[in-house]
């Protein structure tokens, strides 16, 4: 038996003995509810519990027997999976759709998740490993020797960076595939992994991780210091030290202007619908909100910075910690309005994510559902058709099989493109409106009656993708 097939089955294993019983999960507030929540992890062990997006409401849900996390890693989508580290190293499922955790018997580190859901490591004999759809993979290529970070590469391919010795190493599922030369500095890569960058103290190197394309150096003055991708990865945004920030066009590397800022930047954080970026300040326990799309500077906020918090949920809720607190800020107020307050709840970890429980969201949308009418109803037969968002809901559900997300963007004229760029090219390609708040505008191809054959599609598009099954949500 192979150490692959061994994995697996240790995996599987590991999943079929999480202890504790199925939980059904139903909304205890008869209140608006949208397709995002907040995953609140108990940091010393215990009960997880599910939030509503705004923190003003809970979802009778709850996962028992969590041990002590110490950090969040991912929250995969496709197979409604959490994964954290607890304070013993080991790696942890939170199953979602049976509301169960457990322990899985990988004896791995160096975890890292990604914003797609997948989870990166290498074990004892330094094989790098990678977690998705709840399957283990172990490589064939060891990571090199030293102090090193993963990333997210193209497909199924993992980046090793490895700072000490200049070296980008990437690994593919037969074997290493390349070395790359690195400078010195802050590495940080596109959600997809088609693409990362090294900040350098002249400017910023852009590396294709694929190696079709040569390194790019981009001169930039004033001190670069930082960088982050925009969710779609068409944006890169530098922190200088001369106190700005600077916006450039990933693609035509084209300098799109920069923003004043009180102060000197020390880290960037992206939200998932690519509105708001925000940034730490470097002097003082505060950070900057900047909207995006206008390039204006939001909000000043007085809150600590962590691993977790803060971060922003359906595009407009800042979720902090004040003292023990965990609060809410209404961004949508131009005063960032203070609207809900968790007491005593700072100690704790909390993850967005795009996802409720489907009773949850049956429970709340069934007046909606018994007050719907056939779209065919006469204007005079006394009951009015419903309205077009209602009709493009309903048509959704209908749809089956699996897309291949190509991106997510907040900029609707940038995602047709794209589309267009791809229908040109033959494939079945559109652009998915928001559903929600913190949803962007989704370039899809497809879709296809099964994940292997959307997959297969994908792998001949020649583009980094995931795969998301089709109707709302992903559900």
């Amino acid at each position: 038996m192979s150490c692959r097939h061994a994995a697996l089955i240790g995996l599987a294993a590991s999943l079929a003995g999480c202890g504790g019983p199925s939980v059904k999960a139903t909304l205890l507030a008869a209140t608006p509810l949208t397709g995002e929540s907040v995953l609140r992890l108990p940091r010393g062990g215990g009960t997880a519990t599910l939030l509503r997006a705004d923190l003003r409401g809970t979802i009778d849900y709850r996962i028992p027997g969590v041990p002590a996390i110490r950090r969040t890693l991912s929250a995969s989508l496709e197979d409604k999976t959490v994964y954290a580290v607890d304070t013993l190293g080991r790696l942890i499922n939170l199953d979602l759709l049976a509301g169960r955790c457990c322990t899985l018997t990988v004896r791995a580190h160096g975890f890292t998740g990604t914003p797609s859901g997948e989870v990166f490591g290498f074990d004892s004999t330094r094989k790098a490993i990678r977690l998705s759809n709840r399957i283990l993979k172990t490589y064939r290529a060891a990571v090199i020797a030293g102090d090193v970070s993963l990333m997210r590469g193209p497909g199924s391919q993992v980046i090793v960076i490895a700072p000490g010795v200049g070296t980008a190493q990437v690994i593919g599922d037969d074997g290493e595939l390349r070395r790359i030369r690195i400078p010195n500095g802050e590495v940080t890569g596109t959600w997809y992994g088609d693409l990362f960058s090294v900040v350098t103290p002249s400017g910023l190197q852009l590396i294709d991780p694929t190696g079709k394309k040569p390194p790019r150096a981009i001169s930039i003055r004033g001190g670069p210091s930082h960088a982050a991708f925009s969710p779609s990865g068409h944006r890169i945004y530098i922190a200088r030290q001369r106190n700005d920030l600077v916006q450039l066009d990933r693609f035509t590397y084209e300098n799109l202007g920069s923003l004043a800022l009180p102060g000197t930047a020390s880290a960037l954080r992206v939200d998932r619908t690519g509105r708001w970026l925000m940034a730490r300040a470097a002097k003082s326990d505060s950070f900057w909100v900047i909207d995006a799309t206008t390039w204006t500077l939001a909000h000043t906020i007085q809150a600590p910075w962590g691993e977790d918090l803060p971060t922003i949920t359906a595009g407009q809720n800042l979720l902090i910690r004040r003292g023990r607190d965990v609060v809410t800020i209404d961004l949508s107020t131009p005063q960032a309005t203070e609207i809900t307050r968790l007491t005593g709840a700072a100690s704790d970890l909390f993850l967005p994510l795009a996802w409720v429980p489907k009773s949850a969201l049956l429970d709340a949308a069934s007046p909606v559902t018994a007050a719907a009418v056939p779209t065919g109803t006469r204007p005079d037969s006394g009951t009015a058709a419903p309205p077009p968002a209602a009709a493009a809901v309903a048509a959704a559900a209908t749809e089956t099989g699996f897309f291949i997300q190509i991106s997510s963007s907040q900029n609707q004229d940038w995602a047709k493109a794209l589309a267009q760029q791809l229908k040109e090219g033959g494939y079945p390609a559109r652009v998915l409106n928001p559903e929600t708040a913190d949803q962007g505008y989704r370039v899809v191809v497809g879709p296809y009656p099964s994940r292997d054959e959307a997959d297969a599609a994908g792998k001949r598009l020649g583009r980094s993708y995931f795969i998301v099954p089709a109707g709302p949500g992903g559900n």
